[in-house]
């Protein structure tokens, strides 16, 4: 009943007076309110973030932190509504107390994802030019007791794999290689340093967090990892961002059953808004196709925009466009 009540209201745009409604229900029928406590939450939070009241959020996570496994699903989707709108404290404050349950746990798979944004808000403080490799083994140290009860093995192995990692992030801004390698396994490596450099000139060129840096550098992967799979033949040009493209992908990454997943929708066409920006300063695109690219993604908003918003409540948290912006 309060699954079709929430699109009766949203069908004559009444999403706050639902909203208060849930509020209600969760107050004074916890019971009932618990069967599908993971929704309604999720709900709840979105619609916090679309009105500027992030204060409150803290007091809609208590459910979660009580059952991270049973409603996992929408726990992660919250972690990335949280990414996406860079409410980092929140996100961080959650992660850190169901860490333990979400990775031991035998019910759910991939719950270590949990662990990501407490890798990347530790890698803050590291993202230095003259990072060093005693810089690697402190950071590495660090991530130990952050993640604890995961292990974390320190060994050449993983700092090498660190090093290299923090080298692509710090890299200058500078052209990428048009040339295509031969495998598709080296032409999804090539991708991943592109998009560890992308998240480093998205924190150095905007005001958001190093992990929401990092959440829009790894769907912006997503993108390229999807376009490689999708040409089995062999791949003619390395960014492909043109207006059916960009179309076709986000449908496929954002498909989720019968509905599409509207923070990966906007998140996408953000990252690809802002992508267009560093390779301009990579030297890869001039000023007209940058914003061939950037109008092609406002114009995918505006198309989907009023579609999502009748449909879910997270929408809302996007209503402009671009809604991050970078530095002059």
């Amino acid at each position: 009943m309060l699954f079709k009540l929430e699109g009766d209201f949203k069908k004559v745009n009444k999403t706050n007076e639902y909203i208060q409604f849930l509020i209600k229900i969760r107050n004074e029928f916890p019971l009932t309110y618990e069967r599908s406590l993971g929704y309604y939450d999720k709900s709840i939070i979105a619609w916090l973030i679309a009105n500027n009241r992030q204060a409150d959020i803290a007091h809609y996570l208590e459910y979660f932190l009580k059952y991270p496994v049973d409603f996992a699903d929408q726990l992660f989707e919250l972690v990335d509504l949280l990414l996406a709108t860079d409410n980092i404290s929140q996100l961080i404050s959650l992660a850190s107390a169901t860490l333990y349950n979400l990775t031991q746990s035998t019910k759910i798979y991939g719950g270590d994802r949990i662990a990501d944004p407490l890798i990347w808000q530790t890698m803050t403080k590291y993202l230095q030019q003259d990072f060093l490799k005693k810089n690697i083994a402190d950071f590495m140290n660090e991530l130990k007791i952050v993640l604890d009860p995961i292990e974390v093995e320190i060994n050449e192995e993983s700092l090498s794999y660190w090093e290299l990692k923090f080298t692509d992030i710090l890299k200058p801004f500078t052209r990428w290689p048009d040339s295509i390698p031969k495998k598709q396994s080296q032409m999804k490596n090539k991708y991943q340093d592109i998009s560890n450099n992308f998240g480093y000139f998205l924190y150095k060129s905007s005001c958001i967090s190093w992990p929401a840096a990092c959440y829009y550098a790894g769907i912006m992967l997503s993108y390229f990892l999807t376009y490689t799979d999708m040409n089995t033949l062999k791949i003619k040009v390395l960014f492909d961002l043109s207006e059916d493209k960009i179309d076709k992908i986000v449908g496929s990454i954002s498909k989720k059953f019968n509905s599409m997943d509207s923070i990966k929708v906007f998140s996408l066409l953000q990252a690809i808004f802002i992508f267009a920006a560093y390779l301009k300063k990579c030297g890869n695109i001039d000023e007209k196709e940058m914003l061939s690219i950037q109008n092609n993604c406002c114009k995918l908003y505006k198309e989907v925009y009023p579609l999502q918003k009748a449909e879910f409540v997270e929408t809302n948290c996007f209503k402009e466009f671009p809604f991050l912006k970078l530095n002059n």
